[in-house]
């Protein structure tokens, strides 16, 4: 509901208690959507993991800042009955969610422990496509959801290795200290879950699990047609909570984790943040949810202030052109037409490195130090320029290697058929001398 404007979430939770909602100040949303099962069997992670990024695509993240990862596409294995589909819930078998608009980042035995780290810290290959990548900044909120298999302190990948709590908590802290997020909202789906984030320490991440330690996670009945189950209860009641959701929505956090229920999941939800700035101090060890509570003694309070849109939708940049004279100088006059810049509008305080290097291009004019007022700034836009020329160099120097393996192949061919129309050549004089 919203708690400020007298909407109310199927009666849930506080009904006489206003609580103000909390501001972000993130200035661009990523999502990071995680299945690590392999097998048939594991259908159900495969379409949670699914489900979720549709409706993350539909709240306003576009697929540019969605990472996809899915060790196992179920859609195409020999044993579904409905080949080319994925379904989240029985009765709706005009829902596939495995789709032509859906874009797999890594896919099958690309979905591992190192390409995950490798991922969140921004270490690849010069190779690697930006489309495999989280461009990330300080200024993103970044929703990260893993669904699979776990135990204490663990969650399997491909149930061939394991991501422990102490891992994750290490790749978070050199996030932060990269300057690669504003905040992260971080859901598990997994038994034990809680356990997943419990070595946590770096600010502003909201840690959610699906159960305590010592609880496993429940899936939803067997499909009778299918044949195996199509979602697990804490996503699936998850989905159920933001399918009513918009992108304006004030929904909030807190209202979100009220209706997940034990009755409804036969786990405890479990949630915690304690360095998280934007409201009071949670407390640190996991606690169970009760939508009976009032917010003041909910161990949930803060999230009622958090918009769930805060990381389940999207916000993009806005730029004023009145602030862009203090951060280019340009030459008078301008060599472009007035049109060309009637409508845009460009903000200092917003303003990344490619929308920099794009008003570089389009005015024609290459900055000098002291066209940028910031100094740091000024160092972004040439260590983004030392990396261009990088990956320039290591393109250039893949594509001379793959134009010389061509040569090489062409050669072969070319000798191989010389040699053939020789062997022939000789073969039919062969012949001719027997018949002489």
């Amino acid at each position: 509901s919203q708690r400020t404007g007298g909407e109310r979430w199927g009666g849930k939770g506080s009904k006489s208690t206003e609580i103000p909602l909390s501001t972000s100040n993130h200035t661009s949303n990523w999502a990071i959507i995680v299945d690590t099962s392999r097998w048939w069997y594991n259908y159900r992670h495969s379409a949670n993991a699914l489900a979720m990024y549709r409706t993350v695509k539909r709240l306003g993240i576009p697929d540019s800042n969605i990472i996809l990862m899915l060790a196992e596409e179920v859609g195409c294995n020999p044993r579904n009955i409905h080949p080319g589909t994925v379904y989240h819930r029985p009765k709706e078998r005009d829902t596939n969610l495995y789709d032509a608009g859906v874009e797999v980042d890594y896919r099958d035995y690309e979905v591992t422990v190192e390409s995950l780290i490798r991922v969140l810290v921004d270490r690849h290959s010069p190779l690697t496509p930006r489309s495999k990548r989280l461009l990330s900044d300080s200024g993103s909120n970044i929703l990260i959801y893993m669904t699979g298999h776990g135990g204490v302190d663990f969650i399997k990948f491909q149930d061939a290795e394991d991501i422990g709590s102490q891992d994750l908590a290490d790749a978070f802290s050199q996030m932060w200290i990269q300057k690669r997020y504003n905040e992260i909202l971080f859901i598990v789906d997994t038994c034990q879950a809680a356990t997943l984030y419990s070595a946590f320490d770096a600010p502003n991440i909201i840690a959610v699990g699906s159960s305590l330690e010592g609880e496993n996670s429940y899936s939803q009945s067997t499909d009778d047609e299918i044949g195996v189950s199509l979602s697990d209860r804490f996503t699936d009641y998850t989905l159920v909570f933001f399918e009513k959701m918009t992108p304006d929505s004030n929904f909030t956090l807190g209202q979100w984790l009220d209706t997940l229920t034990e009755t409804k999941l036969h786990s405890h939800v479990a949630a915690q943040a304690p360095l998280f700035s934007r409201s009071p101090m949670f407390p640190t060890d996991s606690r169970r949810a009760s939508p009976s509570l009032s917010p003041q003694h909910s161990p949930y309070f803060p999230l009622h202030s958090i918009r769930a849109s805060d990381f389940f939708g999207a916000r993009s940049k806005v730029f004023s052109l009145d602030s862009l004279s203090s951060l280019f100088s340009f030459p008078s006059p301008l060599s472009i037409p007035y049109n060309d810049v009637d409508e845009r509008e460009i903000n200092e305080d917003e303003i990344g490195l490619e929308e920099a290097e794009e008003e570089r291009e389009m005015f024609g004019y290459t900055l000098k130090r002291e066209d940028v007022s910031d100094e740091r700034t000024w160092e972004l836009l040439n260590m983004e320029t030392e990396k261009r020329k990088e990956n320039s160099k290591a393109e250039s120097e893949g594509k001379k290697r793959e134009d010389k393996r061509t040569e090489i192949l062409l050669g072969c061919g070319i000798f191989s058929l010389s040699l053939l129309a020789l062997l022939m050549l000789f073969e039919r004089k062969g012949n001719s001398d027997k018949q002489n």
